[in-house]
């Protein structure tokens, strides 16, 4: 079955030759990390080996592979498809714990499609607006893909309305005419066949409808923690890649400071590695998902929150739920990091350090801090006083 599976995907990404490969690379940043998709030269064949090795595929669930046959309405891409699923047969995986691509992703996809390219077009109003002039000439897709790897695009409201401005009506109608952060439905496409699958604990409250279904779906009227297995499997995945996407170790480093000691971090290279070590202490199970909650919360990336969303759609709106795994000093600590500018960040530096020690970020000056413990929760209050001294007031509110 791996030979039959392995013939399947090389003729996949022969469907998505020279230019068309662009739109594997956008569609697939739900998933690969940008740093890779960056590659220009990755080969479609690669591209879905690494859907493979995350396990976002597997010889008996492509569903993934599915949903961009339909979208991007390539003939050669669906049939090949359909052969598989007929190939596999009753191997098929049907169960709906599968990975698909998110609505985010789906509409703006159609709305690059809309886009114009032509002089004065939208792709014109983009290098202007966003000031990528440097870049010398590009295609929409090439300044939509650079708009993503450098967070200037994102699935926020406020992100995503400076952009559709920018756009023409069609596109950005399409774009913002609707919620883009809505859960998709499972088996939307025509190819997909799958289910809900996450259920969280508790009474069932009202309904949520989607764009793109028939049907309603219950959603908790109270917040459960527990999971199943599968579900907190791919919950795990899903949290990992959008954190790795993003860079942000450093500061799940600071986050995680009282659960995984100092010595198990230098061993934790990846999101997963935390998320495993959180498991390994029973600090996060499929029986009690809580800290993911806080997780998101403490860290400000509510675009995980839609993430998961889109994939398990019973998961709940994380900023009415009080945060209950992290103790207060840390939860100032996480404000005081998403808080502090750059200039602080400097004048922090200079006083502790000789050298200064350059710091990139605002979670690397933590960590190192912290780690010499000059930060810690016993002596706060004269860290506090510092800022002072050093005319931060406002950074140092975040513990008050």
């Amino acid at each position: 079955m791996e030979s039959t599976f392995r013939d399947f995907r090389q003729e996949f990404s022969n469907a998505y030759p020279g230019d068309k490969r662009r739109h594997l690379r956008f569609l697939l940043q739900d998933y690969i990390p940008i740093g890779v998709l960056a590659r220009t030269n990755i080969s479609g064949m690669e591209l879905f080996n690494e859907l493979q090795n995350k396990g976002v595929i597997a010889y008996n669930n492509v569903n993934v592979m599915s949903e961009i046959a339909v979208l991007t309405e390539n003939a050669q891409a669906k049939a090949s498809v359909q052969n598989y699923k007929t190939e596999v047969g009753a191997q098929y995986d049907r169960s709906g714990t599968s990975m698909y691509l998110s609505l985010y992703r789906k509409n703006l996809y159609k709305a690059i499609i809309a886009m114009t390219e032509e002089n004065g077009g939208d792709v014109e109003n983009l290098v202007g607006f966003y000031g990528l002039r440097h870049l010398g000439h590009q295609n929409k897709w090439d300044v939509v893909f650079h708009l993503e790897k450098e967070v200037e695009l994102k699935d926020e409201q406020k992100s995503l309305t400076s952009f559709a401005n920018q756009l023409n009506k069609t596109a950005k109608s399409i774009l913002i005419g609707q919620e883009v952060s809505r859960p998709i439905t499972r088996g939307a496409t025509p190819m997909s066949t799958a289910t809900d699958g996450l259920q969280f604990a508790g009474p069932i409250g009202g309904v949520v409808t989607d764009s793109t279904s028939t049907t309603s779906r219950p959603t908790p009227a109270t917040t459960g923690t527990e999971v199943n297995e599968d579900d907190f499997k791919l919950l795990k995945m899903i949290v990992s890649a959008y954190y790795d996407d993003r860079n942000c170790l450093i500061m799940l480093r600071v986050l995680f400071g009282d659960h995984v000691q100092t010595q198990q971090q230098q061993t934790i290279n990846t999101t997963i590695d935390f998320l495993n070590a959180l498991a390994e202490t029973d600090d996060l199970s499929s029986d009690d998902i809580s800290i993911i909650f806080d997780t998101i919360n403490l860290t400000g990336q509510y675009g995980l929150q839609r993430e998961i969303q889109a994939q398990l759609p019973s998961f709940p709106k994380v900023k009415k739920i009080p945060i209950s795994t992290f103790t207060p000093y840390r939860q100032n600590i996480m404000k005081f990091g998403r808080g502090i500018g750059e200039q602080d960040v400097t004048k922090i530096d200079g006083y502790y350090n000789t050298p200064v020690k350059r710091y990139e970020s605002s979670w690397k000056m933590i960590y190192d801090l912290e780690f010499r413990n000059i930060i810690k929760e016993k002596n706060i209050k004269e860290f506090i006083a510092l800022l002072k001294k050093l005319k931060l007031p406002s950074t140092a509110e975040s513990f008050e």
